[in-house]
């Protein structure tokens, strides 16, 4: 170095660690793809468009322009691209608590393809509403994603499903009135989708209920269909 200034390496030099370095970025290995990153984006999700989940899968938190100072939106992201799981939370930081949330898991099939089980549900407070319960088949090679109404269909869960054989009918129209079912597929059962039953007005735990055989139903995947089990309360 001669009065402080960097002497420049002649092209001969540079040219074999430009070699090394593209050679290195040539070896390197690819990314797998982001298999439940394209399924979030082509599932329709009522008052999220496409703009909307781009922003949301960028930032894993959006706040709309329709938010004000008494009552903030948020949307916020909670994806795992390991397991194939995706799930968008919609609520309020302030002001209402109403809330509402799409889930959507990832099972593979064993010829290598993928079953996409979707769920939205909204709720208040202690409230919930099971809106939508969609089934997809996913082939990545095509990015090819079709509704499987047959396997939604046989995904369904009502409360007589909860109760003991003999259950007076005035018991079962008293819980239900004040109860509901929604599926949710972030849990921490064995690999599948479980079904949960809640109550609103019952302070105690559901277990204590003598007509109830549980308060969770699941459906295993067993790599080409779901086995429903029988109703279990939780630990």
């Amino acid at each position: 170095m001669e009065n402080g200034k960097r002497q420049a390496q002649s092209p001969m030099k540079i040219f074999p660690i430009i070699c090394f370095f593209l050679l290195c970025q040539s070896c390197a290995p690819a990314q797998p793809p982001c298999v439940i990153c394209d399924v979030v984006q082509q599932i329709k999700i009522e008052g999220v468009d496409a703009q909307l989940k781009d922003s949301i899968l960028l930032h894993q938190r959006h706040y709309p322009d329709t938010s004000d100072a008494d009552h903030i939106e948020y949307y916020s992201l909670t994806l795992d691209s390991i397991k194939g799981q995706a799930r968008i939370d919609f609520g309020y930081e302030s002001g209402q608590r109403a809330y509402a949330v799409d889930e959507i898991s990832l099972f593979k099939k064993s010829d290598g393809n993928f079953k996409v089980v979707y769920s939205h549900f909204t709720g208040a407070n202690s409230t919930v509403n099971q809106n939508d319960l969609l089934v997809f088949d996913y082939k990545p090679k095509t990015k090819n994603l079709t509704i499987d109404k047959v396997t939604a269909a046989s995904l369904s869960v009502g409360f007589k499903d909860f109760f003991t054989a003999g259950t007076p009918d005035s018991v079962a129209r008293d819980f239900e009135a004040n109860a509901d079912i929604y599926c949710s597929l972030f849990h921490e059962a064995e690999n599948g989708i479980i079904f949960r039953l809640v109550n609103y007005l019952l302070s105690g735990p559901l277990r204590d209920n003598k007509y109830l055989l549980g308060e969770v139903i699941a459906f295993k995947w067993t790599g080409d269909a779901f086995v429903k089990s029988e109703p279990y309360f939780e630990e």
